[in-house]
């Protein structure tokens, strides 16, 4: 027996020796591990920018670490790889109170306009300490992430207005009942929150196709598959359970760009005012910099996205949601290099979309002003949209 014994024994430190080399030859073989923060085959340009500018040197990978659910977790799912729109919205009861831009099947000229006055009202305002300490280069930065969080996340979608209602209400969402909900493909209490708020009730928020029968028309709400999240920032309703969920924000459209705009300037201004503390966030930084810009857009939306240790996860292509940084940083690209792509530059006009170029302009140089912003926003708060 003590033979056998060491004879086994001699086997398992063979087998544990031959799996270290095979484990180090892996390493080696593998793709090249020294990735800079803006990886070189995502580069913009190569320019003088931050997010243009790609050493690819040294940069150390961060750790591989899954989301960890936290309280302050707002989860991506689904629009990285855009799903039918039948596939992803909720028909809702037409008894609810909706405010904001409203998409139409039949168009909707203005709706991509409307949206970007919002963002911008917004931004100009939560990012104005920035500019009050002087460091301007914030202030775009923080424009230019706040840009492309709700393009990213929904797609720039949230209501849309569809004619023949019961054509348009898609059974596989609607019709499923609590039976049904506690079944799919999400945990426990993402289904739960989900049942609560949007399928109880004898005239619940998301009732069952049936009811749209004689409508002519009915509001959906663009959602995600796996029950988590809604709307044009795709908040995940667990998480945001008092502040959000409960008061049904996501019923206007202004309240949910204000919630997640909000969340994300959190996440932002942590990085900024704590720098010292994720290397990422400093990573080839421009001398005289505090912080590399474009990184700090992205370090602030990996928080977003997964939640406080996540801020850094971009530095790594093998990271557990490595993808999701990556179509994050290529919707960050399409909207920063004037993409024809781009549903920004697709859509806006005259004022609006010279203001959306001096953004990317002055994240460039810098400037202490913009007059295109500044007059858009002047029209905004005088009372009307520019035409």
């Amino acid at each position: 027996m003590r033979g056998k014994g060491r004879g086994f024994g001699l086997l398992r430190l063979l087998g544990s020796l031959l799996l270290f080399m095979l484990t180090m030859a892996t390493v080696r073989c593998g793709p090249n591990l020294r990735t800079s923060a803006l990886s070189p085959e995502g580069a913009i340009d190569y320019s003088d920018e931050d997010i243009d500018r790609v050493d690819g040197q040294n940069a150390p990978v961060s750790p591989d670490r899954p989301s960890g659910g936290t309280a302050s977790d707002v989860v991506t799912k689904s629009f990285a790889t855009p799903q039918s729109p039948s596939d992803i919205f909720y028909t809702l009861n037409d008894q609810l109170h909706f405010s904001g831009p409203l998409q139409s099947d039949q168009g909707s000229k203005n709706y991509v306009s409307d949206l970007f006055h919002l963002i911008l009202d917004k931004a100009d305002v939560m990012a104005k300490d920035y500019r009050t300490a002087g460091d301007q280069k914030a202030y775009w930065a923080f424009l230019l992430g706040a840009l492309t969080v709700p393009n990213h996340e929904g797609q720039l979608q949230h209501f849309r207005q569809v004619s023949n209602a019961y054509l348009a209400c898609r059974k596989g969402l609607n019709d499923k009942g609590e039976a049904d909900f506690r079944a799919a493909s999400a945990t426990d209490f993402y289904r739960a929150v989900f049942i609560k708020f949007f399928k109880r009730g004898t005239d619940p928020d998301m009732p069952d196709c049936e009811k749209f029968k004689a409508a002519p028309s009915a509001i959906q709400l663009v959602g995600s598959g796996d029950l988590e999240s809604v709307g044009v920032m795709q908040i995940a309703l667990y998480f945001h359970l008092p502040e959000y969920t409960v008061p049904k924000l996501y019923l206007d459209v202004a309240k949910t760009l204000d919630y997640g705009l909000k969340f994300y300037k959190t996440k932002f201004d942590t990085g900024y005012r704590a720098a010292y503390k994720f290397p990422c966030v400093t990573r080839f930084k421009k001398a005289g910099e505090p912080v590399n810009y474009a990184n700090l857009i992205r370090f602030a939306w990996g928080r977003y996205n997964g939640g406080d240790d996540q801020g850094c996860r971009f530095e790594s292509k093998y990271a557990a949601y490595a993808e999701n940084d990556r179509a994050f940083f290529s919707d960050l690209k399409e909207i920063y290099q004037r993409r024809a792509s781009s549903i920004y530059e697709r859509r806006l006009r005259g004022e609006d979309l010279a203001a959306l170029h001096e953004i990317f302009d002055s994240f460039k140089t810098g400037a202490s002003s913009g007059e295109h912003v500044q007059k858009v926003l002047t029209n905004l708060r005088g009372g009307g949209f520019p035409e």
